[in-house]
């Protein structure tokens, strides 16, 4: 069954052309994989990281797979002489900020809200068709977020307050606007969005809750590999080629084929464009 993953990081982790090719190679093109988000990600001010930098990497990691859709992690290096550049590379989406504020809004471990430059950059992304990704927003800037965009709901890679309670973690009330809005949740398999070490055993359970809680339609995968340490991940599920287990173990507790397709791969794939 094929699979679709709204947050990988290799393009942060893997920094040589070999690296990148390699990974690519073994983890996406000798998989099930039917899309792979893969982020341009930078810490705030980072030197010789914006939109050129951008463009090479987008560039390199399309010519290695046809399985790859373009996202963007921080954009806090946007500003009005850059913004037409970024939008001409049509990343799928992209996140505002990381853990902490920038020059656009407010970061998940900080109580800021959006700056003037912020909410007119959600404006002009949105006109031209770029998803503004929720992940790593603040709590106020989401909530000031909602209330400017146009768009269904959309976060790559979080986990559930209702399981752990962590900045990075959607409340109750945060999900039910992504299920009126008929938005994206990816699920990320990081075991401090949960609290404990995951494995598919957890994980499959945290699924069905979600399901039975919120039902079928806006749940998917969001790994968050390659942007975290390996000994966060689930004690079983370390890449994709382990995706299958995870398929195996939903099977066994009778979900039904359409629903563990529409988590596996539908609901994010329909989110696409084409």
């Amino acid at each position: 069954m094929k699979f679709s993953d709204s947050h990988n990081d290799a393009l942060y982790k893997f920094k040589s052309f070999k690296s990148l090719k390699d990974y690519v190679f073994n983890q996406i093109e000798k998989t099930d994989a039917d899309k792979i988000f893969c982020a341009y990600y930078s810490y705030n001010n980072q030197p010789n990281c914006g939109v050129k930098d951008m463009k090479n990497r987008f560039n390199l990691i399309n010519s290695l797979s046809n399985k790859i859709v373009n996202s963007v992690e921080n954009s806090w290096f946007l500003n009005k002489n850059n913004i037409d550049e970024f939008i001409s590379l049509k990343p799928f989406c992209c996140t505002l900020t990381h853990n902490y504020s920038n020059n656009l809004c407010g970061g998940a471990l900080e109580d800021f809200g959006f700056t003037k430059w912020g909410k007119q950059v959600v404006q002009i992304l949105e006109t031209n068709g770029i998803i503004i990704d929720t992940a790593h927003m603040g709590k106020k800037s989401f909530y000031q977020f909602i209330e400017i965009t146009q768009n269904p709901l959309f976060n790559s890679h979080c986990g559930f307050d209702y399981i752990f309670s962590h900045p990075r973690n959607l409340t109750n009330e945060q999900i039910s606007f992504f299920k009126q809005s008929k938005g994206y949740i990816g699920l990320a398999f990081y075991n401090k969005f949960f609290g404990e070490k995951l494995n598919i055993e957890l994980l499959s359970n945290y699924i069905i809750e979600f399901i039975n809680k919120y039902g079928d339609e806006i749940l998917g995968i969001g790994t968050d590999f390659n942007g975290i340490k390996k000994y966060y991940y689930p004690t079983d599920i370390k890449n994709y080629n382990d995706f299958v287990n995870l398929e195996k173990k939903l099977k066994e507790k009778n979900i039904d084929n359409n629903i563990i397709n529409k988590f596996l791969n539908l609901n994010l794939k329909q989110k696409i464009r084409t």
